[in-house]
This record gives C-alpha cells, sequence and structure tokens, in this order.
C-alpha cells in the first residue's frame, strides 16, 4: 500500500491516543479508562484511515478482465499443457 498512507494512519493513530487519553483525565475519567479509551480511539480512527486508503489504493488496478474471472494464471496454463500431452 502507499507509504504515505500508512504514515498519516500511524500520526492520526498516535494523536488519537495522546488527545483522548490527555482530555478523558481533564475531565475526570481515572488513568486506567483515559489510556483504555485513547488506546481504543487510536486503533479506531488509525484503522478507518489505514482502510480508506486501502481502498484507494492504485498499484492493483481492477480491469474488465478480472471482473468477468477471464484472467489466465501461469498455473492455468501449465495445467493445461499437462493435459494437452
Amino acid at each position: 500500500m502507499n507509504e504515505i498512507v500508512n504514515k498519516w494512519a500511524m500520526a492520526l493513530a498516535i494523536f488519537s491516543f495522546g488527545f483522548l487519553c490527555i482530555g478523558s483525565f481533564l475531565f475526570g475519567a481515572t488513568a486506567t479508562t483515559s489510556v483504555l479509551r485513547g488506546v481504543g480511539g487510536g486503533i479506531l480512527f488509525g484503522a478507518i484511515l489505514w482502510l480508506v486508503g486501502a481502498l484507494f489504493d492504485d498499484s492493483t488496478p481492477i480491469d474488465e478482465d478480472v471482473l468477468e474471472g477471464n484472467i489466465d494464471t501461469e498455473e492455468s496454463t501449465e495445467k493445461d499443457k499437462l493435459t494437452d500431452l
């Protein structure tokens, strides 16, 4: 996947962790609850950005042959050659 998207997702996860930890603690949550909220938020928001980046990844283009299933792989051609003998 795109390396830039990975860096942005990690940065958002770290920022969300810190923001939620500090914010929760300042608004009266216990330290354990603050850390758990930070971890949950970091995982959630980092994963969302990472998955959205994976949706827009252009490294594997999808064309009509892929969608229709008309792809000849090397394995299928080798099997066909062996059955033709």
